[in-house]
């Protein structure tokens, strides 16, 4: 069999038992799922009972948006899943909303994105709902009708919002730029303690912000050294490294205010460290950097504005027209207000996404300050990378883009010549480097060949300790069944990392061969 051959029916194979497993996990947490338990106080919600994952999922599914938005509480939503008769319905707890075949389905959700609205002072009223794709259910804004470009879709009072350069008074030692996030928490946790009243729209903005315990899970920060591992990227494994200790420091000065507080007899050291990382948590995922006077930005968490998911605007087609996945609209500050306006003509029903910027790509960094793992992250060579280690060297490709150091390196190592006036250039964006570096034949294939060989290592499951002390004649139900939430998200996204950067090396190794083929094709007729 041919090498080309067998790397196929490899590829096979793998894809084959990769989305096997995904079925597999998918159809677990379908099946554990319930209606939520009663609500449940602060004091639960921090509880040191760690719960399972089957325990877990019988209350959340795991969604990555903006955040994972998985909310807590039978006045939250809920994006369970329950299949009767081949009918999908997503499930909302209490009356709220409950989107099925019933007719006030829609109106339910329009009517509590009114109320938060109406508390939050927010316009206009009834132009978005909160909604979920048929896809894959993640939760996001909907438009109720079609605007037209630079209409403004959402404006919130600045106000009504929380600012880093605003924060409690029993904060201290936080007064560096740097600690943004320690203020932004702060002013975070001196609301949630102090929203008691059931009825008001603060209240029902803080029940639909992510569990807890599902929230950590997703962000790889908490991970165990070993799922961080598992996730193949080196550029991750140092970032969280570097993150690790920043929060460690961040909680800490959190924790030292807390015990200064009006709330500091009400909850103990373990409790407030626990506030702490939920509060660094939300504001991790959901706040916003804005321009404001003189030059200066602050950074804010806003209501209502934080459930706007993620669209890449490098997702454009030929016409310039938006696709699928494509951010559609953009925020900025007009006066005192946050003001969403489309970026294109926009249908009813679509959902509104924003691009969130540098800080969500590569995929790998997208997953380390928000995570989840971009849907779009293939589309344009900016918005993603993989790592290739060749020749003891670490480089980065894109779909679109290989390094200029890679090529040279390459080049000297198979003793290729790189004189310009004889060598054909090369045919992607190079970063900036030298003008004379091009791509030979004899260097593309081999540079295509490792990365073939990285992407198809990308597809093989990490062995996980988890699974150590089960048989493999055992069920893989219950195996899953046993692991902890952590365990079995953090594993998921790790696979899902995988998956992205498996995507980018092969179409990188696909263009290079083509360039090959296309080289080969020129000599002939010459």
């Amino acid at each position: 069999m041919a090498p080309s051959q067998q790397h196929k029916s490899t590829a096979v194979v793998l894809l084959t038992t990769f989305f096997t497993l995904s079925q597999i996990a998918s159809s677990w947490v379908i099946r554990h799922q319930s209606q939520f338990q009663d609500q449940r106080s602060s004091k639960e919600i921090f509880s040191s009972n760690r719960p399972t994952a089957k325990s877990l999922s019988q209350r959340h599914l795991h969604s990555a948006a903006i955040s994972p938005l998985v909310p807590h509480g039978d006045e939250t939503f809920s994006l369970l899943y329950h299949n009767h008769d081949d009918v999908k319905v997503t499930l909302f707890s209490d009356t709220y909303t409950r989107r099925a075949e019933e007719p006030d389905g829609v109106e339910n959700n329009c009517l509590t994105l009114q109320r938060l609205c109406q508390h939050f002072q927010a316009s206009p009223l009834d132009l978005l709902r909160f909604d979920s794709a048929e896809s894959d259910g993640v939760r996001g804004m909907y438009l109720n009708r079609s605007v037209q470009r630079n209409d403004v879709l959402l404006q919130l009072p600045l106000d009504v919002c929380l600012v880093d350069e605003n924060y409690p008074e029993w904060l201290s030692n936080a007064y560096d730029s740097s600690q943004w996030a320690t203020r932004l928490a702060a002013s975070w946790l001196d609301v949630f303690l102090k929203s008691n009243t059931e009825n008001d729209g603060l209240h029902l903005w803080l029940s639909l912000l992510p569990d807890p315990e599902f929230l950590q899970a997703s962000l790889p920060v908490h991970w165990p050294e070993e799922v961080v591992a598992n996730a193949r990227s080196t550029s991750l494994e140092l970032a969280v490294d570097t993150a690790y200790f920043a929060r460690a420091e961040a909680v800490q000065t959190l924790v030292t205010g807390l015990r200064s507080s009006p709330f500091s007899q009400d909850w103990s050291q373990e409790e407030m460290s626990k506030l702490a990382h939920r509060a660094l948590d939300v504001v991790q995922t959901r706040s916003c950097r804005l321009e404001m006077e003189r030059n200066r930005h602050c950074r804010v968490l806003a209501p209502i504005f934080d459930f706007i998911n993620h669209g890449s605007q490098n997702m454009k087609s030929d016409n310039d027209q938006h696709v699928d996945g494509h951010a559609n609209a953009a925020f900025t500050r007009d006066g005192n207000s946050l003001v969403v306006r489309a970026l294109y003509d926009l249908q009813q029903d679509e959902e509104v996404l924003i691009d969130y910027g540098d800080s969500a790509r590569p995929a790998w960094k997208c997953l380390l300050s928000y995570g989840f793992v971009p849907r779009c992250n293939d589309s344009k060579a900016e918005d993603n990378l993989a790592e290739v280690y060749m020749m003891g060297q670490r480089y980065e490709v894109s779909a679109e883009t290989i390094p200029v150091d890679m090529v040279v390196d390459v080049a000297a190592a198979t003793a290729t010549d790189l004189d310009a006036q004889n060598i054909p250039k090369l045919p992607f964006n190079t970063p900036t480097g030298p003008e004379n570096v091009v791509l030979t034949p004899e260097v593309a294939t081999r540079i295509a060949e490792r990365c073939e060989e990285v992407g198809f290592f990308m597809l093989l499951v990490p062995e996980l300790d988890s699974y150590q002390d089960f048989d493999e004649e055992e069920d893989v139900d219950q195996a899953l069944a046993s692991l902890a939430p952590t365990e079995v998200l953090s594993h998921s996204l790790a696979a899902s990392l995988r998956w992205s950067q498996h995507k980018v090396l092969i179409a990188c190794a696909e263009g290079l061969r083509r360039f090959v083929a296309e080289e080969e094709l020129r000599k002939d007729r010459t």
